[in-house]
């Protein structure tokens, strides 16, 4: 009992001397208050620090800082203080200068305040990158500091088509006639090697095939398009879901394409002359449902591309960092949060038809929704852990106090609860009708880090950098364990870890301090082995920086054999005894519509074998042929690794079909190779010296006569093909994933992937894996069709697949499809009753 009173008593004394101001811990009342440390002023380019040189872009770069209280220093949260600094650029850009400074700092949501550095003389896509350095100088005191970074102006060139940014589900309530819905679309254009898209909607017209339901802003546009649709649904019509597009004509034609143009010939009186293609398409699914149930989570520390700046949607990388979603049934209520740190909050929401319970569901991750995802904090007076700025009410995104703060109001065991409120309707008067709420509460904790763990992520061969492909550098990132006692996980501060590199003439890092670095080759030449530093330099348990030691290798490692594997769908049963969900699927259907809220699409996948792994294992070229990745029994399959996502891995759909993984050939039969096709042309169907009998060419039907499509039947017509745009091709921000383009189509493509060694965007060498660039060892028929048409699908795949199996040159289905194709296609685009004229 004396312990106890002694320890009591103890207790009361020191509780007694923070209130008073003695003691002089981190509580006391007389302590200075926090204030940025200059010291720790860093530059920040959160999209990248290369400019495409397209005479338009920009890209943002941020002065922050950490904070001190003069006993303790790298305390957060980190200060913006970029509107605060002088900016000045530097360095051998031209005259005129082709980067020019913005006149004015721009609010960036989450990014708070940005510099933009602004493209000024479009560059040739020939001419050399040109290295400028921006410079930002902040009075602090009488003493001014300056913080210098470098940037690279590079030169755009284009990678792959453009495409349509957006939202791709639209959802009504389906009891709520003639509601509307505003978003915003984009025309982007990826760029090789550069993280930063070209914006080109202001090159051309916006137009839908269906007018009734959507409406675009009069032009000019300026950085997007705003978009108003129109609920198509009644009282008496409200269960199936709407499919349509939106596509882009160019603007900057003489004269002027509309909208009515698209799929009419190039010259009204010339039957063969191509028809007029739109620069761009996107499929959009009309939905009747409402959310009807939601949860809320929230990302410690967030990475500056966590939510899409138009959409607001959740990148789905991050959505296994989201804590306090439902796990197993389980209902979690409350989750700990690191006092001195960034949050983005984010939203769960799964949307149901409440007048047809058989519609799939959509589940979207939500940051933050146009007039529909709203956020709020209780206040709890002396609990409150948000910094003044609060949790801001439309990004749910903010900061929370610093850990002297937490240490002040501790005993109050600090915490908010946080609502997230989606809107599914208004009312007649525009105001909240039906609306669903769900909430979290964040508990503070202590920011004291005990241990960091420095994660490879975007690699292939963990902590390795492969010579032989370019640009295949690795990317790490930081988690920090936050706390002694209720810890918690979370990404590490950016301004609290620095890298470093033992040997920095055989790797490099692209930043000094941050979250994140990314690790190359210097000269893309030299092999050899070093060390990467990565430092934790805030607050740490035994008060001294925190260090992991990561050990890199540099090497060439040729790769022996490429595979392309596919995602099984919902629809399809993965074969017996299949190890994995990714398969060998030699024919594929993809329809152009989809009754699920999901857009029609195939996800494909590389897989790449390593001559060092062949080497290993003792391997012969016949044991790689005959590793299986849908046989288990086959064996060496988990020696392959996926590079899909490496910048050299190209996804090809050539019009055409494959001819079999059983096939001695093992090409695509194509009449109308190009030279962005991985494979020879052969002769043109239409050419009289082409022979049908002749396996070495495409065995086509003798008598074509005997198809027809849609009621057409194809007889005595030329080849049409290709005359408008493609059945089907691989999107630009999704590696691998290939989409129909068009809703009227019947036509077949043949999928190959390689690796573009040479970054021309087209396959070298003949076929073969020891003569030129690598290219899959498999391929893949895709018979895209519209939804009239899909039943041809339901007995092709085995038939199909039998035909390669037992025969490969003497296929029928397969060259009946493609035949198809080369004459209807084109009558299908241009007798499109979803198409009607659309101008804005």
């Amino acid at each position: 009992m004396t312990s106890n009173r002694l320890a009591l008593s103890l207790t009361l004394a020191s509780s007694l001397l923070v209130a008073c101001g003695g003691g002089g811990d981190a509580r006391s009342p007389d302590r200075p208050n926090l204030r940025l440390d200059p010291e720790t002023l860093r530059l920040d380019f959160p999209r990248g620090n290369v400019l495409p040189g397209t005479g338009s872009n920009m890209i943002p770069v941020r002065l922050l800082g950490l904070q001190t209280d003069q006993l303790n220093t790298n305390l957060g949260p980190e200060l913006n203080v970029t509107r605060a600094a002088s900016w000045t650029i530097t360095g051998n850009l031209r005259d005129p200068a082709v980067a020019t400074l913005a006149d004015d700092i721009r609010n960036a949501g989450s990014l708070r305040d940005v510099q933009d550095i602004i493209s000024s003389v479009r560059l040739l896509t020939n001419d050399s990158p040109l290295q400028g350095t921006i410079n930002a100088t902040y009075r602090f005191g009488q003493q001014d500091y300056v913080r210098s970074s470098n940037f690279t102006v590079a030169p755009p060139v284009p990678l792959g088509a453009p495409y349509i940014d957006g939202q791709a589900a639209i959802a009504f309530n389906p009891l709520k006639p003639g509601a509307t819905f505003k978003t915003e679309y984009k025309l982007l254009q990826a760029l090789r090697d550069i993280a930063v898209q070209e914006n080109q909607t202001g090159r051309v017209t916006f137009c839908s095939t269906n007018t009734d339901i959507v409406s675009f802003e009069e032009k000019p546009y300026l950085d997007s398009v705003e978009t108003t649709f129109t609920s198509p649904f009644t009282l008496s019509n409200n269960t199936e879901i709407v499919s349509l597009e939106i596509y882009a004509m160019s603007a900057e034609t003489t004269p002027q394409l509309t909208c009515d143009q698209l799929g009419q010939r190039s010259d009204p009186n010339d039957d063969s002359s191509p028809l007029i293609e739109a620069v761009a398409r996107k499929t959009i699914q009309v939905i009747p449902a409402i959310v009807t149930s939601m949860e809320v989570c929230s990302i410690t520390n967030p990475a500056a591309n966590i939510c899409d700046p138009i959409t607001g949607a959740l990148n789905q990388g991050f959505v296994k960092q989201c804590k306090g979603l439902d796990t197993n049934g389980n209902l979690i209520t409350s989750v700990n949060e690191p006092a001195g740190e960034d949050v983005q909050m984010a939203a769960k929401l799964v949307y149901t038809n409440p007048q047809n319970v058989n519609q799939p569901l959509l589940t979207q991750y939500q940051c933050s929704g146009t007039d529909r995802l709203s956020w709020a904090v209780n206040n709890v007076p002396g609990a409150n852990i948000f910094d003044a700025n609060g949790l801001d009410e439309e990004g749910g995104f903010g900061d929370f106090i610093s850990q002297s703060a937490y240490e002040a109001i501790k005993a109050n065991n600090p915490q908010n609860k946080v609502t997230a409120t989606f809107v599914n309707s208004l009312d007649d008067n525009g105001e909240p009708e039906d609306t669903i709420s769900a909430d979290l509460t964040l508990k503070l904790t202590d920011a004291t880090v005990s241990a960091i763990t420095v994660n490879p992520v975007d690699h292939i061969v963990d902590n390795t950098v492969l010579l032989n492909l370019v640009g295949a550098g690795i990317k790490y990132d930081t988690s920090c364990t936050f706390g002694t006692v209720n810890t918690t996980q979370g990404a590490c501060s950016g301004g609290n870890v620095s890298w470093s590199v033992v040997d920095d003439t055989l790797i490099e890092v692209d930043q000094n301090i941050g979250a994140s670095v990314t690790v190359n080759s210097v000269d893309q030449q030299t092999e050899g082995s070093t060390v990467l530093k990565t430092t934790y330099n805030g607050t740490t348990t035994n008060g001294a920086p925190i260090t992991v030691d990561t050990n890199v290798d540099v090497k060439i490692d040729p790769i022996v054999s490429l595979r392309l594997l596919q995602t099984v769908r919902a629809s399809e049963t993965p074969p017996a005894g299949a190890p994995t969900d990714r398969v060998e699927d030699p024919f594929s259907c993809l329809t152009t519509t989809s009754p699920t809220p999901e857009p029609p699409a195939i996800q494909y996948h590389a897989y790449a074998l390593f001559e060092s792994q062949k080497n290993a294992e003792g391997l012969s070229d016949q044991d790689i042929i005959d590793i299986k990745a849908n046989d288990p029994n086959s064996g060496y399959f988990d020696l392959f690794f996926d590079v899909t996502n490496q910048p050299q891995v190209t996804f090809a759909a050539v019009p055409g079909y494959w001819a079999g993984n059983t096939s001695a050939d093992r090409v695509c039969f194509s009449a109308s190779a190009s030279d962005s096709s991985p494979e020879p042309a052969i002769p043109d169907p239409s050419d009289p010296d082409f022979d049908p009998t002749d396996p070495s060419q495409a065995p086509v039907p003798t008598d074509p006569a005997q198809i027809s499509v849609a009621g057409i039947v194809v007889a005595n017509l030329p080849n049409l093909f290709p005359a408008g745009a493609p059945p089907a091709l691989f999107s630009a921000t999704s590696k691998g994933l290939l989409e129909p383009v068009g809703i009227n189509r019947f036509a077949t493509v043949c999928i190959r992937v390689f690796i573009d060694e040479n970054a021309d965007q087209k396959y070298n060498g003949p076929e073969g894996q020891s003569v030129g660039e690598p290219i899959s060892y498999e391929g893949s028929s895709v018979l895209v069709t519209n939804e009239g048409s899909s039943d041809l699908c339901t007995g092709s795949e085995g038939q199909v697949e039998t035909e390669q199996r037992n025969s490969p040159n003497q296929q029928v289905t397969l060259p009946a499809f493609y035949a198809q194709g080369l004459a209807t296609d084109p009558l299908l685009q241009m007798s499109d009753d979803s198409q009607p004229p659309a101008a804005p």
